[in-house]
């Protein structure tokens, strides 16, 4: 798959592909590139959101960088997770920001969408995992702050996914992962991954086709 997007040289940090295949969305450097899939298989940028405004007066000189993007609905809205800069939702059919959430902490690594749509997760480097309701745009709620104890400090961001639509999985680096129910804000399962003794960092976690059922 090739995407042309008129920048050469610059970093992609993330990438999300709309719900019909025919459209995705690009942090290539600094900028959110809008990009369609043409008649001859390739995808081209159409279109560029607008650069994100200083969450804080200290932030001014901070990098502009997504870290991960979200299509949301009928692809026309599209969710953008910056990690110094919040989070906004774009309507990228009008090119305008729709609504903004400031997070609790200063610097997100991490995020994950429900399948249906309605909750954002987010993680930091600290340990923090924020869930948050977006089912309305003037209803955004912050359900829960979870904080993870992990034993030595991290370099990457504790990896997490939505699970079943009720929980979600931290990855603590440490070599286990921990299921979380979000409304009791409790571990409903620890899953050992390496031998205590060599604990190795989890990098990622993928999603499968199955349903979460708690007993």
């Amino acid at each position: 798959m090739k995407v042309l997007t008129g920048t050469s040289e610059a970093p992609c940090y993330a990438i999300a592909v709309g719900h019909t295949g025919q459209m995705l969305a690009l942090a290539v450097g600094p900028e959110i590139h809008i990009s369609k899939k043409l008649n001859s298989g390739l995808f081209a940028t159409v279109n560029i959101l607008p650069d994100p405004e200083d969450l804080h007066p200290e932030d001014a000189n901070a990098v502009i960088c997504a870290c991960v993007i979200h299509f949301l609905c009928d692809d026309s809205k599209v969710l953008v997770i910056y990690r110094q800069h919040g989070i906004i939702c774009f309507s990228q059919t009008e090119n305008i920001s729709l609504w903004r959430i400031i997070p609790s902490f200063r610097t997100i690594g991490n995020s994950s969408l429900s399948s249906d749509g309605n909750h954002l997760l987010i993680s930091d480097y600290q340990g923090s995992i924020a869930v948050y309701s977006i089912q309305s745009v003037r209803g955004i709620v912050e359900l829960n702050v979870v904080q993870v104890t992990l034993e030595h400090p991290l370099d990457e961001p504790v990896r997490t996914i939505m699970l079943n639509n009720g929980g979600h999985a931290c990855g603590e680096l440490l070599g286990h992962l921990r299921v979380w129910n979000i409304e009791r804000v409790c571990v409903s399962q620890i899953m050992n991954i390496d031998e205590p003794s060599s604990p190795s960092p989890l990098k990622r976690i993928h999603r499968c086709g199955y349903k979460w059922k708690e007993t």
